[in-house]
């Protein structure tokens, strides 16, 4: 059944259409979720409904409100559209989150339908988050539409004086927004082509729309970002090759005839780290960061093992000796939330779900072991940890892409339904 599914899916990206006819993605209900965001607020969840059945006529993202476990925009339709829901390309990637002051205010989604990159602009709805973007239309059932003729598909940025035209390369799907460090005057956003690997950088400005600054060929296989904490050093995973790249921002000189205007940074590719061929038989999925920066968690599914690697700074040696552990997971692992160590957590745990596995796996990258494996539904890939104080909530939530829905795991170690799934969201 999966197998057949994953190859009408195959099939269906090949054609690439976007459907313009049929019924408008629903509010309330998801479409073979491929990722969870967590929102910098601590209040919502983000989903990616992915439409791979072409059930719709586009895929969505959807905020659901961790305090009640229901899609924000479970409520009646309005002609004013209704909160937490937008409709975008078909298979659209994860929903990055652009913020300011610890609130959310921008997304971008990729869609690799289209190969378009759409901006989605978030404000306050009487305590709920609302979403709006370029043409966009209210559709019949109360969720906004946001057109492709409105999103990023290509244009021109300078270079040596010339203008040169750039696209966001062939099939993209991972990204990242690099959020200014010192020495930086602006924000970031990174995409990548994961069959040509064609890396785009964005500046966003004050009201984040996107503005193309850039572009470089990296690795092919272009797939996932992470940033380390520590150096701001940004990494790159490739499903073709058994190796990653690490960037490095390097802000330019500030413009002395006009400081009002941005400076256009450069990417630099500082090296790239490879993995010996004998670890592993494939190529990286899912990734995740320590919190101290230090090391890599990397997920790979021949076999189903989570590689820790040494990024630490000034780490120079081996490719054997980067490697530091390699730890048997479940099968066909997919994504990696890293929950760092505090007053809850004693230790820094790693979790990886494992897609074909139904469960996810919990991994003490200490001890380099699996300490514990939690049972799902079916599917289990995208995922993201909300640790909300004030609502007494530490729970992961993980996208079931076969059961078109989203679990929600306890994390509180002190819980007695600590590491089980406390409710499903369908």
């Amino acid at each position: 059944m999966r197998t057949g599914l994953l190859i009408m899916a195959a099939c269906l990206l090949a054609a690439c259409a976007n459907p313009t006819t049929g019924e408008p993605h629903p509010a309330n209900a998801l479409d073979y979720p491929v990722a969870i965001t967590a929102d910098p607020s601590g209040r919502y969840v983000w989903v990616s409904s992915g439409n791979f059945d072409l059930s719709y006529r586009g895929g969505a993202v959807l905020a659901v409100d961790v305090a009640t476990n229901r899609f924000v925009g479970d409520r009646e339709a309005t002609d004013a559209a209704l909160p937490g829901v937008a409709q975008v390309g078909g298979f659209p990637g994860p929903v990055h989150l652009l913020q300011r002051e610890g609130e959310a205010v921008s997304a971008y989604v990729l869609s690799r339908a289209d190969d378009s990159l759409y901006h989605l602009t978030i404000t306050d709805d009487d305590g709920a988050p609302r979403l709006s973007c370029a043409g966009e239309s209210v559709q019949e059932n109360g969720v906004i539409a946001c057109p492709s003729s409105g999103a990023f598909q290509g244009g021109l940025y300078p270079q040596d004086g010339e203008p040169v035209e750039a696209t966001l390369g062939s099939d993209p799907f991972g990204a990242i927004i690099h959020h200014a460090r010192d020495g930086e005057d602006q924000d970031l956003l990174l995409t990548g082509g994961m069959l040509d690997g064609a890396l785009t950088m964005f500046g966003l400005g004050s009201d984040g729309a996107p503005r193309l600054l850039d572009q470089l060929t990296i690795n092919t296989g272009l797939f996932a970002f992470v940033e380390s904490p520590s150096t701001g050093h940004i990494i790159t995973a490739h499903k073709s090759l058994n190796v990653f790249s690490v960037l490095q921002v390097v802000p330019t000189p500030a413009d002395e005839a006009d400081p009002t205007l941005y400076d256009t940074p450069t990417l630099q590719v500082l090296k790239t780290l490879v993995i010996p061929a004998s670890a592993v038989q494939d190529h990286v999925r899912g990734m995740a960061v320590s919190a101290d920066g230090s090391r890599l968690y990397a997920a790979y599914r021949s076999p189903s093992s989570l590689l820790v690697v040494d990024i630490s700074a000034g780490a120079e040696v081996s490719a054997d000796e980067r490697l530091l552990a390699k730890i048997p997971v479940g099968g066909s692992p997919g994504s990696v939330v890293a929950v760092p160590a505090d007053d809850t957590h004693p230790a820094e745990l790693v979790y990886v779900s494992a897609y074909s596995g139904d469960r996810v796996d919990v991994v003490d990258p200490n001890l380099g072991l699996v300490v514990d494996s939690i049972a799902t539904g079916h599917g289990p890939f995208g995922m993201a940890h909300v640790q909300n104080r004030e609502l007494g909530i530490d729970r992961l939530y993980v996208g079931l892409f076969h059961d078109q829905s989203v679990a929600v795991i306890e994390l509180d170690s002190a819980s007695p339904y600590h590491h089980t799934v406390i409710a499903e969201i369908r």
